[in-house]
């Protein structure tokens, strides 16, 4: 389950909360990313240390990303409503 994957990550594997989420979505979703994308979303952890956002959110903006965007963002049909709605969940739990 990609819950327990996350909270053995986080704990075990010495990378940030941004970080692991990508690293267990590459995991679950079997993205192929190496090693530039977690270098890429590591300085977002700990919400890009100031704590001002999630930086969780921020690694698993980045794995929708790169699961569902085609070509960019704007050109990706249906991705603006996904990370919506991504982003209203977030909240609610928060």
């Amino acid at each position: 389950m990609l819950k327990d994957r996350v909270a053995y990550f986080h704990d075990h594997c010495n990378v940030n909360c941004a970080e692991t989420m990508l690293h267990c979505a590459n995991d679950e979703w079997n993205l192929d990313l190496d090693n530039r994308c977690y270098k890429a979303i590591a300085c977002f952890g700990g919400g890009a240390a100031s704590g001002k956002f999630c930086g969780a959110i921020a690694g698993s903006l980045a794995a929708l990303g790169e699961k569902y965007i085609t070509v960019n963002f704007r050109s990706t049909e249906g991705i603006r409503e996904l990370v919506s709605g991504f982003i209203s969940e977030c909240e609610a739990k928060l």
